[in-house]
């Protein structure tokens, strides 16, 4: 009996995409669309610049999604080195939109990065806010809005 569930237990977790509905991959650039920066960093990425990329898997399940996201910083296509990224995230589809949220703060900076996709007549669309408080120092906050079309790559692709 401990054979069979053991047996079980590795099929399901092995195999959990095979219980995906639909899996995304997408290739976001973080296109600033408005800086509230302050201090140093007001003019360090203005608007319509190129912040850095984002690689995004979504597996659609059948009630909810999972984000893996992976970001590369600096203008395309200079990209040396993805970051690992982080576990990926369960997101529901709310308003038509998946949500992907980073959330950090300790004594030295409060983060906040939350993205949002969404397919608008076929087009996956990415939108966000990416906030950085400095809590040591004054005049070195960071506080975009970015958006940009993404490109829907394949597996291999990705």
């Amino acid at each position: 009996m401990i054979k069979i569930l053991l047996t079980l237990f590795i099929f399901f977790a092995l195999s959990a995409n095979s219980f995906a509905k639909e899996i995304i991959y997408l290739k976001c650039p973080e296109i600033v669309k408005k800086n509230n920066s302050v201090g140093v960093f007001k003019d360090f990425s203005p608007a319509g610049k190129e912040m850095g990329r984002n690689y995004v898997k979504i597996t659609v399940l059948k009630s909810s999604a999972r984000i893996k996201l992976h970001s590369a910083f600096g203008d395309y296509p200079s990209k040396e080195k993805l970051s690992e990224g982080g576990p990926s995230q369960k997101s529901k589809l709310e308003d038509g939109k998946y949500t992907w949220e980073d959330l950090f703060s300790n004594e030295l900076i409060g983060m906040v990065n939350k993205f949002y996709f969404s397919k608008v007549n076929g087009i996956w669309k990415f939108t966000g806010i990416s906030m950085i408080k400095d809590k040591k120092k004054e005049n070195r906050d960071t506080r975009y809005t970015i958006a940009a079309n993404c490109e829907e790559l394949s597996k291999k692709k990705i």
